[in-house]
């Protein structure tokens, strides 16, 4: 019988065929790149043949990256996020420039130094994908995009990946059809959406209590493609586990909307959900969208439990539990990250060698950088916002981000082993061999990838909102309110259930 938490997902073992069909790359590409310190990863032999202009952005002796972040300022200014500056674009290019510069001064990849340009869209500004994928495509044109601090939406991917013919490595995940729009050109950290859905619909189904079959369910969710997908999986999966009671499914206009926009049509919702007579709602929304209808619900007199499905941008992550409202407190979530750093006992989670590795490299990155109203001296675990004080006035410097250091510590064996010539291809072959790795802050620790596994997180977990008020006080084992590592609400990981293997592949989905 399985655990709570436990992901039931079909196995198929059509995954062994393909990673056969790779042996041959495994073996010419096998090596133990020791210097990055992570383990297992796959980086190759350089082929020995002249660089040649290989690729889009790719010449003889240069590898041009496209580094795109969010601009928030938008956003700030209407008061949909709180906690970040505005120019987030700039301080979070340095999590990916690092690494680039790095590189430079080590001499480059195989013959081949970067050049690299950040590159913005604004969330207040849905038009703004369309600008930045042609300021990419066809202005800047490189070889690579790398999206810090992820948000960017999956449905925009493909007109760079697709149409651009343009390599994408993203943090978030994205349904099956943007890794098919994508062709090779598309790897990603988190699992897909289907994968996110499916999974949380098995974990809940066992634990039986969070959300019973009796519950009458509320499902808010968009009408993006990716949400649409995610859906249609989950909505069978929901009903063959015995949620009958779908009492509101309507999808919600936010696609192609501002943040706000959205927002506001998901807080029009609540008399629909209060008409279907709910007593649970499954949000399936990313918090720029979803935080206002909790409290809009309890002002128009309605009771609910919540539960989050971790399908988007913007879900179960340390940043978003800062964002909470007192409603939401006990929210279950089952998801692949792991930047919580706190189980539900209030055992601190320390820092794996690897994710060490990342702490160190972060900080260095910013050392000496400064932008208005925000600076960082040292990283405290747990601590979501940068600048963040406490209401005893201690200032707390935000926790490092996790999740670039994964991702370039992944590009660059890869890089390596595609050698002189180097293109999308080839680097996606690279990618595919690598079939064990060191990751932080997500899937136990433990990443993957494989031709129908273009998705780096190989396990996901049971976790649970606390919220907390801020003025709460910091007690003797350093926690706010005795739940969290900042005086800001935080997800906290189960403490008796463990990781649970993510089974699925593309094919599966």
């Amino acid at each position: 019988m399985a655990q709570r938490g436990v992901i039931v997902l079909r196995r198929s073992w059509r995954w062994l065929i393909a990673l056969l069909a790779l042996f041959a790359l495994v073996a010419a590409a096998c090596g133990d790149d020791g210097d990055d310190g992570t383990t297992g990863q796959e980086g190759g032999e350089e082929d020995g043949g002249e660089n040649t202009a290989s690729d889009t952005g790719v010449t003889a002796d240069t590898i041009k990256v496209a580094i795109v972040g969010a601009d928030l300022a938008g956003l700030v200014a209407a008061g949909v996020i709180r906690g970040v500056p505005g120019d987030a674009a700039a301080i979070n290019a340095l999590r990916i420039s690092y690494y680039l510069d790095k590189w430079n001064d080590e001499g480059g990849i195989n013959g081949r130094m970067f050049e690299y340009e950040t590159i913005t869209w604004d969330p207040a500004d849905p038009t703004s994908f369309d600008r930045t994928c042609n300021e990419i495509t066809l202005d800047y044109q490189p070889f690579m995009v790398v999206n810090t601090g992820g948000g960017y939406n999956p449905d925009k991917i493909p007109c760079i990946t697709q149409d651009g013919d343009t390599f994408f490595v993203g943090l978030d995940p994205v349904s099956k059809t943007i890794f098919e729009a994508s062709g090779v050109n598309l790897i990603t950290m988190a699992p897909p959406s289907e994968v996110a859905a499916l999974g949380a619909v098995d974990a809940l189904s066992e634990e039986g209590k969070t959300l019973p079959t009796s519950a009458k369910i509320a499902v808010l969710r968009g009408d993006n493609q990716f949400q649409i997908d995610a859906w249609d999986a989950m909505e069978p999966a929901l009903e063959d586990a015995g949620y009958s009671n779908l009492v509101f499914t309507d999808p919600i206009r936010v696609a192609n909307l501002s943040a706000a926009d959205g927002a506001r049509n998901v807080v029009l919702s609540v008399e629909a959900v209060r008409n279907s007579g709910a007593t649970h709602v499954i949000n399936m929304l990313p918090f720029t969208n979803y935080i206002p209808f909790p409290a809009e619900a309890e002002k128009a007199g309605l009771d609910l439990q919540y539960v989050s499905v971790d399908i988007g941008a913007g879900g179960c992550l340390a940043f978003t539990a800062s964002q909470a409202t007192p409603q939401l407190d006990g929210t279950p979530c089952v998801t692949s990250w792991d930047n919580m750093r706190i189980d539900d006992k209030g055992t601190v989670k320390t820092d794996s060698a690897f994710e060490a590795q990342c702490r160190t490299e972060y900080e260095e990155a910013y050392q000496g950088q400064s932008f208005p109203g925000w600076q960082l001296t040292k990283t405290n675990p747990g601590v979501p916002w940068p600048g963040l004080s406490d209401a005893g006035g201690k200032r707390l410097d935000a926790d490092q981000s996790y999740f670039e250091c994964t991702l370039m510590h992944v590009l660059k064996p890869a890089l390596e082993a595609a050698g002189s010539d180097l293109t999308h291809e080839s680097l996606a072959e690279a990618l595919y061999a690598m079939d064990s790795f060191d990751i932080a802050a997500s899937s136990d620790g433990e990443g993957s990838l494989a031709e129908n596994k273009p998705f780096i997180a190989s396990s996901m977990q049971f976790v649970t909102l606390s919220y907390h008020g801020f003025a709460d006080p910091v007690d003797a084992k350093g926690l706010y309110g005795g739940l969290c590592l900042s005086p800001l609400s935080c997800w906290r990981t189960s403490s008796t259930e463990g990781w649970t293997p993510i089974e699925a592949t593309l094919d599966d989905i």
